[in-house]
């Protein structure tokens, strides 16, 4: 497996049409709420006929991550800030033909080190209480449901955030 950042329009390309898989694997998902979900898609760039990643999506502040698997892109994160010690981890999508090969889980341990790398002390994330895989793969790795941090949390999702260290001088050794 092989992980990139998308900086080549290739892999633009790539993320985008994976992306386009989350909207649609959402839609089917959440099929008695289709309008929550194509609002929440709307204006997308990924819908956009030459893709381009916005600004919040690149350095320094996010990233979007590719993962391909036998030369084909079988996977795809982003990243965001949210504020100077958090990212969100946004929009992580496997394509079906590669699920249970790994790829999330190493789009996902890629995430936690390109943030400890970005400076960031938490990632956050929302996700469904339908999607169970992505729910066990999340607390699997660490992350902790927390309080919802939109002022309007729409119903059926949870918030979960992972404290990560930077380096030694922020863990807690107790008195010597």
């Amino acid at each position: 497996m092989k992980i990139v950042k998308a900086r080549s329009q290739a892999a633009v390309v790539d993320a985008a049409s994976l992306m386009r898989g989350l909207y649609e694997a959402n839609k089917a998902l959440y099929h008695d709420d289709l309008e929550t979900i194509e609002e929440y898609y709307r204006g997308s760039w990924f819908f956009e006929v030459s893709p381009a990643i916005p600004v919040n999506y690149r350095p320094p502040q996010g990233d979007v991550l590719v993962a391909y698997l036998k030369g084909m892109p079988a996977g795809t994160v982003a990243i965001y800030r949210m504020g100077p010690d958090n990212c969100e981890l946004k929009s992580m999508f496997v394509a079906e033909k590669f699920r249970g090969a790994g790829v999330a889980r190493a789009l996902c341990e890629k995430v936690i080190e390109l943030a400890k790398d970005q400076g960031y002390r938490s990632i956050r994330l929302t996700t469904g209480i339908r999607q169970k895989p992505a729910r066990r793969l999340y607390e699997g790795l660490g992350f902790k449901i927390v309080k919802p941090w939109d002022t309007d949390p729409p119903e059926g999702y949870d918030y979960f955030e992972l404290g990560i260290a930077q380096d030694n001088s922020d863990l807690d050794l107790g008195s010597v």
